[in-house]
């Protein structure tokens, strides 16, 4: 996962009868280049062994952390909690930058039923001093394929302190009136991030073609939108069933369908 999994599922989980679906889901998180406003023209020239920064500190439980350029990052949860095989591209300026391969999981899915490998950017960033040497207080890890960039507010946990508290500023979030679409009744509609609002959510559900998907496990992309529905996860008896999406960084919609013919 990338370090935005805290924040969203924090406000799913109060946000009504669908959310817990999709609180499974939350988006766990450019490609190698200078738009990623990350740039190996920042690592230092001469950082030595000695003077390098690490990742933080270490942790109990953890991988990768109070280390200099980890080849594994782990938080030691669920396996959306880590990032493999990370080679570094730059290390010692402000930023360091590299690639790994982590798991992304499909929205609708729990992490055990709904994981894909991916490609991700992994941004170590807040370089401070750390118990009396440098260290970046912060990673985040995101994946390009989805449509994921790099953004400071989401690498929540301060890595030199981990128990310190850290304000998380929760996208907004709104409750959608009901659609109509031919053959279906979609309820319970509910949007999610800076990219999406009620008019955009409710506009795109008839493009969606979920009676195509109704009534079985599913997984589909739509334009921008990476969307799915897994049966196991519904807290209620079908129908209505359950379907979440989510596009980019943060934004998500989730919704309940009905057939009515």
């Amino acid at each position: 996962m990338s370090r935005r999994l805290g924040m969203l599922a924090a406000l799913m989980l109060v946000a009504g009868a669908v959310a817990p679906a999709a609180a499974s889901a939350a988006p766990t998180r450019r490609a190698a280049s200078s738009s990623t406003g990350v740039s190996p023209a920042t690592a230092l020239p001469s950082a030595t062994a000695a003077s390098a920064p690490t990742l933080g500190l270490r942790q109990r439980f953890t991988e990768g952390f109070g280390r200099v350029r980890p080849r594994t990052v782990s938080y030691g949860g669920d396996p959306t909690s880590l990032v493999a095989r990370v080679h570094w591209r730059s290390w010692g300026g402000a930023r360091a930058w590299g690639t790994g391969v982590a798991d992304w999981v499909w929205p609708g899915w729990c992490v055990a039923c709904g994981s894909e490998e991916l490609r991700a950017t992994v941004v170590a960033f807040g370089l401070s001093t750390c118990a009396g040497h440098p260290a970046y207080t912060h990673v985040e890890w995101y994946f390009p394929a989805r449509g994921m960039t790099f953004s400071p507010r989401l690498g929540t946990e301060n890595l030199c302190h981990p128990r310190a508290r850290t304000h998380v500023t929760e996208p907004p979030h709104a409750h959608c009136a009901p659609v109509r679409i031919p053959g279906a009744y979609v309820d319970k509609l509910q949007v999610f991030g800076y990219g999406v609002r009620c008019p955009a959510a409710r506009a795109l559900v008839p493009h969606l073609d979920l009676l195509r998907h109704y009534g079985h496990n599913a997984r589909f992309h739509v334009g921008r939108w990476w969307c799915g529905s897994e049966l196991s996860m519904q807290l209620h008896r079908i129908p209505p069933q359950d379907f979440s999406c989510e596009s980019g960084d943060d934004d998500q919609f989730w919704f309940s369908v009905a057939r009515t013919g």
